[in-house]
């Protein structure tokens, strides 16, 4: 009888283990996911900027909207492109590795 009890208590204390590990991993996995498509585009428009020297806002929303990452749920991709293509160069002038130039009412941002 004491064996069935013990049993029981090691299989409830490893389900709340599973279940408290997976309800955490669901609330920092977006975020890190996020993170991931952050960088993946920051590392495509420093490479675009790299061969170039010269990139438009344009062309770095282009970029933006082709890089995915695979996950487990599937593909994921930008939903909103000018804030996050926005975002990404702010954070890159910010950095100091780009510098925004207005041409043409169109925004260029150079190697800086």
């Amino acid at each position: 009888m004491l064996k069935y009890i013990f049993g029981i208590f090691l299989f409830t204390i490893s389900f709340l283990f599973i279940y408290i590990w997976g309800y955490k991993r669901s609330q920092t996995l977006p975020k890190q996911w996020q993170y991931k498509l952050l960088d993946k585009s920051k590392k495509n428009i420093k490479k675009e900027l790299n061969k170039k020297g010269i990139i438009s806002y344009k062309r770095a929303k282009i970029i933006c909207n082709k890089t995915r990452i695979h996950t487990v749920k599937g593909r994921l991709q930008v939903k909103d492109l000018d804030k996050f293509t926005s975002n990404i160069l702010q954070d890159m002038i910010d950095e100091k590795t780009v510098t925004k130039k207005i041409k043409n009412k169109e925004r260029y941002y150079y190697v800086s």
